[in-house]
């Protein structure tokens, strides 16, 4: 369980791979543990006193050491009874005395608009959204979208907590190509459908990991949850190419078949599917990427969970596709209609893929290809080629005068360039020798091969290694700040910036300045979820008021995150992945201290609001103009602090007012989707939502909630944004 947190309007945990809300009427919290204890084993719990709460899922029900009953109606529990909302990414557990009465929601339209009484096909995970109501009985905007508990009276409550994430089992392959197709075939043991619905994130578990051996061990379990050889994929056996085709035999169930100088092809002989792909890798890549994105959107747009209903299912009618029709087919049924559909006509219309990995197809990616899986990244031949100094500076003019808004930017305006201020160092820095990596279509982009590409995060097994086996502890986020320098105390702002999440989040933020080596590395090996180092650093390691600390020197680290902000840390960065962290920022080269005060003070307000770490820092470098200084070591996804929709928005002026954009982005599970105020009904995540508003709107509009806002080129807080836009007006 990342986190659990309780408030007047309930109650919010956040798993590994999703979060819950439990809504209240004025839920009045007790002490942690002051109710009767949980018969029910749980990862974190709360206890308080309410009359009534809802809370996302399409069954209850009542589980005891008699057996499990459907709850619905009143219910009354026994002795060592509780209600439990199994469905989901966080498994939600009730215990009261009173009796109660329990609702469950109407299913989403297409569901055949059957009520309450109606059972929903287990393993289908139900998910609503709506804002938290601390002063009446919650409601959401679609009213059939919650289990509703209510009492006569005021009661006390325990509520329970348990992470639906478990730990994938491991298959032992030859690293061959043979090796690999067998990998191939049984990673979609983890689709827990093949129906329409594996298109979101809650139906696709972590594929069973890899171990290279000169045998091959499938475990039986894995075996069984198998598709049927419903859809073949025939491959040239060279490990490059069945890595590319990883996502799409994944996402499709396909058994994968290899043979020396095969043509690869596609088929589901009962279906009529036979299609030939390209030979050639770099086309080959493109062809099985844009087969995904066409399969998994169309699957989006045909599902049927309930209470989601997405606006942009007109385009189904576009591509003359009949929803409940294609919901009956078997997959090889469906892939052959998708085949035929006319995908251009709505293909504009749909999200960019949020995330593509460059590999260069050796073991290595084998090894990582059950994690590449896992995020439904595209994977693409890794291809680059060296940056001098003039290909870096007019990089960096691009991506700063473009920046991350849609908005005008005011090229005339003073810019912080990087001839003039003072280094956060004096010493012999190391310096990356950066690439300039050829990207394929995707938002974020992941590198797993050799060299330091600019503008993407480099990946490693180890970095996946240590995100799926650590096991973070239930309590409050603990992060520690690190000024090894006095003079910086410019960037010594984050730890206000960390505090100032205690109020929505349970976050304990620790200072500490000017450390010796032994307190360093003593803090470095303590588990905390966030480091952020502000200081100095040179070849000999990370500098300290008695020397330096080269984190080659400790055996493990027990920081997940970090941010190490100082000049050429990038070597120091890879040595904590390599010992236990998951992901950090560095930087590749020297860096001016006004740039480094104006990134980290940027990525640490946005890290700490739940965008992951690749994107925290691309929307935070482009805030300077030597930004591609700036890099993700580890797993780039990675948010430490996990909020379920890390929205963004964009202003840009029009000639009436301004236009402001919405966009979520799931960089780690595609599929999601999400309710926006500038939109009827749910929307994709990746796909925006924009309105139009006079200057008096806009300025209502910003101010409404506190969210990262693009505008002119530069990053704000739409609260100060707002602020801005107003006092112009004046």
């Amino acid at each position: 369980m990342a986190w659990c947190v309780s408030k007047g309007s309930g109650i919010v945990a956040q798993g590994h791979r999703g979060s819950v809300r439990v809504e209240a009427a004025a839920w009045d919290r007790v002490p942690a543990g002051a109710g009767r204890p949980l018969p029910h084993p749980v990862d974190a719990q709360a206890d308080g006193r309410t009359k009534q709460l809802s809370l996302p899922g399409p069954v209850a029900r009542v589980r005891g050491p008699a057996g499990t009953r459907r709850a619905t109606g009143r219910v009354s529990l026994g002795d060592e009874e509780v209600l439990v909302v199994p469905d989901g990414p966080v498994e939600t557990v009730l215990r009261f005395d009173d009796a109660a009465r329990v609702t469950t929601p109407t299913l989403a339209s297409g569901s055949g608009g059957e009520t309450g009484d109606s059972e929903w096909p287990a393993g289908r995970e139900w998910a609503a959204r709506g804002p938290m109501d601390g002063g009446s009985p919650a409601t959401t905007a679609d009213p059939g979208a919650r289990i509703t508990v209510a009492f006569a009276d005021p009661t006390r409550v325990t509520v329970g907590f348990r992470d639906g994430a478990t730990d994938p089992p491991t298959m032992t392959v030859p690293p061959t190509p043979d090796g690999v197709a067998t990998v191939l075939t049984h990673a979609s043991a983890a689709l827990r459908t093949t129906g329409p619905e594996r298109s979101h994130p809650s139906q696709r578990d972590h594929p069973p990991l890899v171990t290279p051996g000169e045998t091959t061990d499938i475990p039986a379990v894995v075996r069984q949850a198998t598709p049927g050889p419903d859809i073949d994929l025939h491959l040239p056996a060279t490990l490059s190419t069945c890595s590319l085709a990883a996502p799409l035999a994944f996402y499709l169930g396909a058994s994968v078949h290899v043979a020396e100088g095969a043509t690869p092809r596609l088929r589901a002989p009962g279906a009529g599917v036979d299609r030939t792909l390209p030979s050639e890798e770099g086309a080959f890549a493109d062809e099985t990427a844009a087969l995904l994105r066409r399969v998994f959107f169309l699957d989006c747009l045909v599902r049927d969970r309930p209470g989601e209903r997405l606006a942009a299912t007109d385009l189904l009618d576009r591509a003359g596709l009949e929803a409940p029709h294609l919901r009956s087919l078997s997959p090889a049924g469906r892939l052959a209609a998708y085949l035929e559909a006319p995908f251009d006509r709505i293909e504009a219309d749909l999200p960019t893929w949020p995330l593509a990995t460059y590999v260069d197809g050796g073991e290595r990616t084998v090894r990582c290809l059950p994690h590449l899986l896992d995020r439904l990244s595209l994977i693409c031949p890794a291809s680059a080629s060296e940056l001098d100094g003039g290909s870096l500076l007019r990089r960096a003019l691009d991506g700063f005068y473009r920046g991350p808004a849609t908005g005008r930017v005011d090229e005339s305006s003073p810019i912080a360039t990087g001839d003039s201020g003072t280094c956060r160092t004096a010493g012999d820095v190391a310096t990356a020798d950066r690439l300039a990596p050829d990207l394929c279509d995707a938002r974020l982009h992941g590198w797993l091969a050799e060299g330091t590409p600019v503008e993407v995060f480099n990946a490693t097994p180890t970095a996946y290694r240590n995100r799926l086996e650590t096991d973070r502890q239930p309590g409050p986020l603990d992060i520690a700040v690190v000024c090894n320098d006095p003079e910086l105390t410019g960037e010594r702002t984050v730890a206000d910036i960390y505090r100032e999440r205690a109020a929505d989040l349970p976050v304990d933020v620790s200072v500490h300045d000017s450390l010796s080596r032994h307190a360093l590395a003593d803090l470095l090996e303590q588990p905390h979820d966030f480091l952020h180092y502000i200081g100095h650093c040179e070849r000999e390691g990370l500098r300290c008021r008695d020397g330096y600390l080269d984190v080659a020197d400790l055996e493990t680290v027990g920081t997940r995150t970090f941010f190490l902000n100082a000049c050429g840390s990038y070597l120091q960065g890879q040595r904590l992945v390599e010992r236990g962290s998951v992901a950090g920022a560095v930087t590749l080269t020297t860096v001016l201290d006004r740039h480094a005060a104006t990134v980290g003070t940027a990525f640490a307000r946005l890290l700490i609001h739940g965008v992951d770490f690749e994107r925290a820092l691309s929307l935070a470098r482009q805030q300077v103009l030597t930004g591609s200084d700036y890099a993700v070591v580890g797993d780039g996804t990675y948010a430490p602090v996990p909020a379920g929709e890390p929205a963004v928005l964009h202003v840009a002026e029009t000639e009436t007012g301004f236009e402001v954009t919405r966009e979520v982005l799931s960089t780690d599970a595609p599929g999601r989707s999400h309710r926006s105020p500038f939109a009827d009904g749910d929307h994709l995540d990746g796909c925006v939502t924009r309105v139009r508003r006079d200057r008096t709107g806009t300025v209502a509009l910003l101010r409404a909630q506190s969210l990262p806002t693009c505008h002119d080129g530069r990053l704000y807080w739409s609260t100060d944004l707002a602020d801005e836009l107003a006092a112009d007006a004046e």
